[in-house]
């Protein structure tokens, strides 16, 4: 199971899903409303680099998660 840590390119915001897993895979950002992408996809496809995880309060928990894969 992927982590649920979500990015929106739009705005810039990153934050982690508290609620239930949404069946459609996809997440509309709190701030903005635009659609977001996971961020395990932009880390997969080098979209994010070590800057940009930097800003995010979940770096620590979501990059041991992907270690563990």
């Amino acid at each position: 199971m992927r982590p649920k840590y979500w990015y929106c390119p739009f705005c810039g915001y990153m934050f982690m899903e508290t609620g239930a897993a949404r069946a459609t895979g996809h997440r509309d950002c709190p701030m903005c409303g635009e659609e977001c992408l996971p961020c395990w996809e932009c880390l997969n496809t080098g979209e994010f680099n070590e800057v940009m995880c930097n800003g995010c309060g979940s770096k620590t928990e979501c990059q041991a998660t992907l270690r563990r894969r």
